[in-house]
């Protein structure tokens, strides 16, 4: 029988390649029963939506086993991140929204800065009877979409990123004003 952190190591290798070293991937293993990410609920007494208490309470503590993993790091550029929930029983789940939760838990944590940088992901979904768990692991990887830098300036060369009109149809074409003017 193979260990987690064996397990972890070859589904994303699965996902990345075989280029991972086992020096770049943090992981780390949650018990409990594997909670999906419920919709938002509108509530009549109070006029407003709010997460169900199951949701929040499964994503915070994701959060927190991502921040322990990181210890105050944040990856900036292409990662690829995988999951295995280890199921109690056989009773039909959606793996995205498995994935959801872990997603929205790790930019809550901020091991990244946007979850646009997560370039590979797979979940993956066992039946553990006697251990129900949660084994997430994610590493740096690389890809022809990087999302750290979109633009290059004409003047100087450097590398830059303007958040939010990296789709426009004129991107920019300096980093600066000074390499503008």
């Amino acid at each position: 029988m193979t260990s987690d952190i064996d397990l972890a190591l070859v589904k994303l290798r699965g996902v990345t390649g075989d280029g991972v070293s086992p020096d770049t991937i943090w992981y780390f293993v949650s018990d409990g029963p594997p909670v999906a990410k419920s919709r938002a609920r509108w509530s009549r007494k109070s006029r407003g939506f709010y997460t169900p208490g199951k949701t929040s309470e499964a994503e915070q503590t994701l959060g927190w086993r991502f921040k322990e993993s990181m210890k105050g790091q944040k990856l900036s550029g292409p990662v690829a991140i995988i999951a295995v929930f280890f199921r109690p029983y056989y009773q039909r789940i959606d793996a995205d929204n498995l994935m959801k939760l872990v997603m929205d838990a790790a930019t809550s944590a901020q091991v990244w800065t946007d979850d646009c940088m997560v370039t590979a992901q797979a979940g993956f979904m066992e039946l553990d009877i006697k251990r129900p768990r949660t084994l997430v692991a994610w590493c740096p990887t690389t890809s022809s979409l990087n999302r750290e830098w979109r633009f290059l300036c004409v003047y100087c060369g450097k590398k830059f990123n303007r958040l939010g009109i990296a789709a426009l149809s004129k991107p920019p074409k300096f980093c600066s004003s000074a390499c503008r003017y």
